[in-house]
């Protein structure tokens, strides 16, 4: 087993317009605390609704963005007042992150849950999320870089065309440091992070389509995970509220910070949740170059990101 030896004194350092790593200096770990960890468009607000689920043991709907906040969000709330909220909060806390491992602290006594998808799917659900962003949004992001010396520079404009973004997203970096990945982060590199967790207690991994062929096995899966005791039965009860039609219709009400930055709200932000779209889409030169970059990670790892099959 590869040991994760990550402290706030030897994170590593990420900052692009929707994110500063170095929020997380100011979280304080509580036993049995949930950090879903993601690249963005992977299932993140699927396995965040999953938990609310399991945590509270009810249909209603709960505001997840601040219930269970996005730590290093630069767009939204303060740490001081994200950490004065959290404080308090006396069920199984959770927190959503897009960051890599290396970038997160990790304690013993805090649970992990990574959850990943196909990136050829990530990049075409991505893209419609990037390109949905309301004027005012990207605005705010443009504001955000005049603030960040290593940014000074305006938000990657997003091409119309899917195949035009899978192509920049292999070969243009958004920031320094980095490889591919604009407007966010590598997502080869993002992914070899968390593959060195593999076979860690403290760590369980999800794939998206595991989730879409069997949402209630998954469930239980992470119920057990999370030391919470529910039938299958119950957790079959409560997958009702996991589905991807009731994610859209109380997707305003789930995530209302996140959905007013999306043209259509919630409709634009819960696009299709299909996987498979980029067939016919994407050009075969940079499908051949998803492979390359795919083939750096280790073989096991790199099988299931493509593929899933419930256990890694």
């Amino acid at each position: 087993m590869h040991m994760i030896d990550v402290t706030n004194n030897q994170r590593k350092t990420y900052r692009t317009w929707l994110i500063d790593s170095r929020r997380w200096d100011d979280y304080r770990p509580r036993k049995n605390d949930i950090i879903v960890a993601t690249y963005p468009k992977s299932g993140t607000t699927w396995v965040q609704r999953i938990v609310s689920l399991l945590v509270f043991q009810s249909l209603d709907v709960i505001q997840l963005d601040y219930v269970f906040p996005w730590w290093e969000r630069r767009t939204g709330a303060s740490t001081k007042d994200i950490l004065r909220d959290f404080e308090i909060q006396t069920h199984q806390r959770s927190i959503k992150t897009h960051l890599p491992l290396d970038g997160l602290p990790v304690y013993d006594e805090v649970k992990y849950i990574h959850v990943v998808r196909d990136g050829r799917d990530v990049a075409m659900s991505y893209h419609n999320h990037c390109y949905s962003h309301t004027a005012e949004s990207v605005a705010h992001l443009d504001r955000i870089s005049l603030t960040d010396e290593t940014l000074l520079r305006e938000y990657p404009e997003i091409p119309s065309d899917p195949a035009d973004f899978f192509h920049n997203w292999l070969t243009r970096p958004a920031i320094d440091g980095e490889h591919d990945g604009s407007p966010f982060l590598s997502y080869v590199d993002f992914e070899s992070t968390y593959a060195k967790a593999v076979g860690q207690d403290n760590f369980l991994f999800i794939h998206y389509s595991d989730l879409k062929s069997d949402l209630v096995s998954e469930m239980q899966k992470l119920a057990e995970f999370l030391n919470i005791s529910l039938s299958r039965d119950d957790i079959s009860k409560l997958a009702v509220g996991a589905s991807f039609q009731e994610m859209q219709k109380n997707g305003d009400n789930l995530i209302p910070m996140t959905t007013k930055n999306f043209i259509n709200g919630a409709t634009g932000f819960f696009n299709s949740g299909c996987s498979g779209r980029w067939n016919g889409i994407f050009r075969d030169e940079d499908l051949c170059l998803f492979n390359e970059k795919i083939s750096s990670l280790p073989k096991s790892y790199a099988k299931w990101l493509l593929e899933g099959n419930r256990s890694l």
